[in-house]
């Protein structure tokens, strides 16, 4: 790889990451400010409705807000890196369901992954479970865990990291997005999940130019969880199973069809690559450069303390 196109992927990759790690620290850091205002000013701070406004306040400052700075700190151009092109209604039904598939089927491999893990002594401790009562809580519920991440998580993931580095490759920049968008997620169990998630995320995006599908997949996923959650607490659970079932076997029958119809495309399925960046170097350079060094060690240390701390 020639001098100067390694330094312009090392300069492009250190800088998302540092926008990657002011992003975990201000998340951090915005979250434990809300939770000690509310303590010294006697808020009920472990009620569901104060736990999901911290959620949702500290992902738009940590994703969003961070994200409108690095664009300007580094003269980019936010329609540059957050595609919105019109999509075919038949293209757009087709990506959707085979994405939703895809993150289905991984969200079972997760639990069958927590029920091997347990036998080790390690329990998942995250959950998006949250025991809503009031219309309120429940509105608030849907807003912090479906409709938030699926703008500020897709503006920073698929929109601002993806686009950056598709220059290098669309193969790269799917994987390489993916990758940090499971590490992220700083838990041992959710890694993998996120990770495939994420590829199903970036690959149609990358195929369409266009960030509302994986906003609709992203939102429908974690909705179908939220609602589900919501339902438990006045519907029996057998009667939640079989419109669940009946969901998930509608989807998995529509992603086949979509997938033999779309794969008679040619090269539908194939991601392009950049002759003027090797994949293998590419990859090397992008996770060795300064800012990406950062922002792996302080994911990593979180990822640690999440085990330890069982």
């Amino acid at each position: 790889m020639e001098f100067n196109k390694k330094l312009h992927l090392k300069q492009t990759t250190s800088g998302l990451g540092f926008y990657i790690f002011v992003s975990c620290v201000v998340l951090y850091v915005s979250s434990y400010a809300m939770a000690m205002t509310a303590l010294f000013g006697n808020a009920d701070y472990k009620s569901p409705t104060f736990d999901l406004l911290i959620s949702a306040v500290s992902s738009i400052l940590a994703m969003f807000i961070t994200g409108l700075l690095y664009c300007a700190l580094s003269k980019t151009r936010v329609n540059t890196i957050l595609p919105v092109r019109k999509v075919k209604p038949s293209l757009l039904f087709k990506v959707v369901l085979i994405a939703l598939a895809v993150s289905f089927l991984s969200n079972y491999i997760t639990d069958a992954l927590i029920s091997n893990l347990s036998m080790f002594g390690y329990e998942n401790n995250i959950s998006m479970e949250y025991a809503t009562k009031t219309p309120l809580e429940n509105l608030l519920y849907v807003f912090s865990v479906a409709v938030m991440p699926a703008f500020v998580e897709e503006f920073m993931f698929r929109g601002i990291i993806l686009n950056k580095l598709r220059q290098f490759g669309d193969g790269f920049a799917v994987l390489v997005s993916s990758i940090l968008f499971g590490l992220i997620h700083g838990n041992l169990v959710q890694i993998p999940f996120a990770f495939v998630v994420g590829l199903a995320l970036a690959f149609i995006v990358v195929k369409t130019n266009s960030i509302i599908p994986s906003m609709i997949v992203h939102f429908t996923v974690n909705a179908t969880s939220v609602l589900v959650s919501i339902f438990e607490q006045s519907i029996d659970n057998n009667t939640i199973n079989f419109i669940f079932s009946s969901f998930l076997l509608f989807i998995l029958v529509g992603a086949i069809a979509s997938a033999i119809s779309l794969g008679m495309k040619k090269d539908f399925f194939k991601l392009s690559s950049s002759s003027l960046y090797p994949f293998k170097e590419s990859i090397r350079c992008s996770f060795t450069s300064t800012g990406m060094i950062f922002a792996i060690i302080f994911i990593l240390g979180e990822t640690v303390f999440s085990i330890i701390a069982l």
